[in-house]
């Protein structure tokens, strides 16, 4: 965008100074005053030629003298100067063409400037939204990593507990000569391990339907 702009201002100065060296290449004013001393000096020299006067005394001469003149020389000099006024007027339009011409590039470039903005705008909406969409995939994963942690616990938990009441069950075959209270004492934990052994079942019976709610919810692989 900053070299559109430099190229706006560029084009503006060099039409000015097209606009300059137009004038440099055309002093008109300079052959406008040359023309005027010429037709002075031809009508003077007509003057003197045709009435063969020299300089009088009289002022109704001199008062002829000036009529001749200022007839002869004022109608030429206005046409002149109508011409210069005309030639001016055209540098002037030129001039005004071509800052135009500058304003129209300016125009476009700040319009190519303003969809640049908004495809910039857009760009960063689009990023801003990818960005949410990838917070919510981590936080997703990061759910589903924690779920699954507590699941592998709770199932290593069962796994030792299985394994305990499997070897209190070898156990109880060799206690046989255990006194009654003992073998009351070992019948109680036996009880209140069959129970819980019953609760453990409830919990993988949970814990494998949560499991398979996690793998419909978020797609994933058994």
């Amino acid at each position: 965008m900053p070299n559109q702009y430099q190229d706006v201002i560029e084009e503006t100065a060099k039409a000015s100074d097209e606009v300059q060296d137009t004038f440099k290449k055309k002093p008109i004013l300079w052959w406008v005053l040359l023309i005027a001393a010429a037709v002075f000096s031809i009508s003077l020299v007509l003057y003197f030629y045709h009435f063969r006067n020299g300089f009088s005394d009289d002022q109704a001469v001199w008062g002829q003298f000036g009529d001749f003149m200022g007839g002869l020389v004022n109608p030429i000099v206005g046409l002149l100067t109508i011409g210069l006024l005309t030639v001016s007027l055209n540098q002037s339009n030129l001039a005004l063409h071509q800052t135009a011409q500058a304003l129209k590039q300016s125009e476009a470039a700040l319009r190519q400037s303003g969809e640049e903005i908004r495809l910039a705008k857009q760009a960063l909406l689009d990023n801003q939204k990818i960005q949410a969409a990838t917070e919510v995939a981590l936080s997703r994963q990061v759910a589903v990593a924690e779920d699954t942690r507590d699941i592998a616990n709770a199932m290593a938990l069962m796994k030792h507990f299985e394994e305990v009441y499997n070897s209190f069950k070898q156990r109880e075959t060799y206690v046989m000569g255990l006194s009654g209270n003992q073998m009351e004492e070992m019948s109680r934990v036996r009880d209140q391990l069959q129970a819980s052994r019953g609760h453990l079942a409830e919990m993988v019976g949970i814990v494998e339907t949560e499991r398979q709610r996690l793998v419909k919810k978020f797609n994933l692989h058994k």
